[in-house]
């Protein structure tokens, strides 16, 4: 059996190759731009890349492990971003000509944990307009005529591509595990909180994006997750941790969203008991006449009496003459 070429390793292997001394970071990333020349120009699955600093990071972890330096979980690996998601070495245009050229000034957190853990950050993967609906320039690896699905369309397509062995993706409505099951690789969107997220990608939505992660195979998670932390004090459980989430993750705006969605509720509860009713003087209602609305329309000063001839009243003021002789 052949080797398994180093593009197409797994993350969790190419972490191990690393450690174990079987393969250096820079051959590592050496071999994914090599994979990238060859067949992005039909996937185009990369927004920004830079193969030179992408191998001096690789060059700087090499040196780190040969030093006897802690090595952390993801120690040398090649990771794709994707270009909502904020890096301060690398520009983040959102997917957008209107921030074309923008390099942050920070790493967004899920960054930041990466190169902790010793990712070596190999380029910008493409992503729909603002993580939104227009499509970016990316196509399915399988078959350049379908869709990669969206938004991580870059991400999903580089890991199914051999480009990477593992990318960063975000999720509002199935932004990861949508084009991780158009491109056939594993898709996964971490639990709500598990990823710290203080600096995170372009504010989109009022729901937050999440991060989330795409993969040749699910035995790649481990490593990642090992990234993560929890906030000291934090619950683990589920449901305990939804109801103690910081202030900070948008409660204020959520505690004013919720106000707005009540205000509006009883202005309608409100408007629907008007249409259901008239509000008598003693608080209750009773069904509407049709005196009510004639009445509320009539301009002021007007009386039925004095109604043009043209518009005749609903009600007669005296009774109709039944004396009169009917005429042959």
């Amino acid at each position: 059996m052949s080797p398994t070429p180093f593009e197409w390793l797994s993350a969790v292997d190419a972490a191990r190759a690393v450690r174990d001394g079987a393969a250096s970071s820079e051959e590592l990333v050496a071999a994914c731009l090599g994979r990238i020349r060859e067949v992005d120009g039909a996937v185009q699955a990369w927004a920004q890349l830079d193969p030179e600093h992408a191998l001096a990071q690789a060059r700087a972890l090499d040196q780190m492990r040969q030093a006897g330096e802690a090595l952390g979980p993801l120690h040398g690996v090649p990771v794709g971003i994707k270009d909502i998601i904020d890096t301060a070495d690398l520009p983040t245009e959102c997917g957008s000509r209107i921030h074309a050229g923008r390099t942050p000034a920070h790493d967004a957190t899920v960054v930041a944990m990466l190169r902790a853990a010793g990712a070596v950050v190999l380029g910008k993967t493409v992503t729909t307009e603002f993580a939104l609906y227009a499509p970016g320039k990316t196509r399915n690896p399988h078959d350049p005529s379908r869709t990669p699905g969206g938004s991580s369309s870059g991400s999903a397509a580089a890991v199914a591509a051999g480009m990477v062995p593992i990318a960063i993706g975000t999720q509002t409505n199935g932004s990861v595990i949508r084009p991780a099951a158009f491109c056939g690789v594993y898709g996964f969107k971490p639990t709500h909180g598990l990823v710290l997220a203080r600096r995170h990608p372009a504010p989109v939505a009022h729901a937050r994006p999440r991060g989330g992660v795409r993969a040749h195979a699910r035995r790649h998670r481990p490593g990642l997750r090992a990234t993560g932390r929890r906030r000291p004090g934090r619950p683990r459980h589920a449901s305990a941790r939804a109801h103690s989430l910081p202030r900070d993750r948008g409660g204020r705006a959520a505690a004013a969203a919720r106000a707005r969605v009540g205000r509006a509720a009883r202005l309608g509860a409100r408007a629907a008991a008007d249409a259901r009713g008239v509000r008598r003087t003693d608080g209750r209602t009773r069904r509407p006449r049709r005196g009510d609305f004639r009445s509320a329309n009539r301009p002021a000063g007007r009386s039925p009496s004095t109604a043009p001839s043209s518009m005749p009243s609903w009600r007669s003021t005296s009774p109709p003459n039944t004396s009169a002789a009917p005429t042959r």
